[in-house]
Parts: C-alpha cells; structure tokens; sequence
C-alpha cells in the first residue's frame, strides 16, 4: 500500500526534523514501522484504520518469530 509508505516517510521526517531525531532512531523506526506495514499489506489494511486489535495480532506474530517486542 503506497500511502501506508508515503505516511511512515512523513512521520519519520518529522521525527528528524521537528523533533531532531538522531539517525540511528530514524534507522530503527523504519525497520520497525516498515515490518508493521509489510504485516498490514498482508491483510490488505491500511495504517490509517489500525486498531489496537492489529497492533495486539502484529505483536503476537513476531513473538512467535522469536523477534523481540522491544525492537
């Protein structure tokens, strides 16, 4: 889904710039936020319409990846 990209490009930006975010956040935000999305493009959602039900559904996933939640 091309906006949920064009939303995370413009929330990291404001991130870096407004808020001085240092690079290495940055880095980790878009790996992060970029997993999320992929997760949504699978169930054809998008970011706008999250729920804490996808966000509770994203996290049980990557548990069960043995990814850790804090990343």
């Amino acid at each position: 889904m091309h906006q949920n990209n064009e939303l995370l490009n413009e929330f990291l930006e404001y991130q870096e710039y407004n808020k001085r975010y240092s690079k290495h956040t940055i880095r980790a935000y878009r790996s992060d936020l970029s997993q999320y999305i992929d997760f949504l493009f699978d169930g054809k959602k998008n970011i706008i319409a999250t729920n804490s039900k996808d966000i509770q559904e994203y996290l049980s996933k990557i548990g069960q990846t043995n990814i850790s939640s804090k990343s």
